[in-house]
């Protein structure tokens, strides 16, 4: 808010929102299957709450993969990075460290909960088929969808506020 001429045009500049769209389906198509892996824990379903949840950590990795490939290394190697460390390749204002700065440090800390989800859902995911869970107890399942559920939240408001801003 403070400095709205740092996102004009450094959106467009600087990020492909038809990659941050891919990304965004990614996370929403994982976060269906997390749903219905919860529901198989309440049909006492193991191989179902497996399945789904195993999906959608290799959603998870395929999210971190695009993200790592398509755009952090190429930032990285054009000199595109947060504060101090920007390297004026592009000619660029003196506005766009500010946005590079909120690109990285929000898009990394997202990535490491996203890391951090991939390893909980396999977690819940091997739990799941030596029969932990069952129509009786299943808050495990639950709980690791719902911090997913959140993760992917945050993703639809970085999402806009990142890619689509004019």
């Amino acid at each position: 808010m403070w400095h709205p001429e740092a996102f004009r045009g450094a959106a467009e500049h600087y990020l492909s929102w038809q990659i941050g769209a891919t990304n965004t389906a990614v996370l929403l198509v994982s976060s269906f299957a997390v749903a219905w892996g919860v529901r198989c824990a309440q049909l006492g379903k193991k191989w179902g709450v497996a399945l789904n949840y195993t999906f959608a950590a290799l959603c998870g990795v395929a999210f971190l993969a695009l993200k790592i490939g398509l755009e952090y290394i190429p930032k990285i190697q054009h000199g595109e990075l947060p504060a101090g460390l920007f390297h004026y390749a592009h000619g660029g204002d003196a506005y766009e460290p500010i946005f590079l700065s909120i690109y990285w440090v929000a898009t990394a800390t997202h990535g490491l909960h996203v890391l951090i989800g991939v390893f909980l859902l396999l977690w819940v995911a091997w739990r799941a088929l030596r029969g932990h869970f069952g129509p009786r107890h299943y808050t495990a399942v639950e709980n690791i969808g719902l911090y997913w559920h959140i993760v992917d939240v945050i993703w639809i408001f970085l999402f806009p506020l990142l890619y689509l801003v004019p």
